[in-house]
């Protein structure tokens, strides 16, 4: 299981997107709870070289040997 900070952005028409790209995800510890796992995908869009086109980021739970994600937490920071 590892958990992932996914970095979201807005496309040409203002819908909210995920970047694509390795860069544009953040391996976060598995074993914080789920406030400061936010706390942590904060800090890391601060750290963004795109911090300005960054609206929001998921925090993803993903199981590689069963092949599943899915999404635990969702912050926008633009509506």
């Amino acid at each position: 299981m590892k958990v992932l900070a996914q970095f979201l952005t807005r496309n040409e028409i203002g819908q909210i997107v995920v970047l694509k790209g390795d860069k544009n995800i953040k391996i976060l510890d598995e074993r914080k709870p789920l406030a400061d796992l936010i706390k942590e995908g904060l800090k890391e869009c601060e750290k963004h070289e795109q911090t300005d086109d960054i609206v929001g980021f998921n925090i993803i739970e993903a199981d590689t040997f069963q092949n599943r994600s899915e999404i635990k937490n969702q912050t926008i920071f633009v509506y």
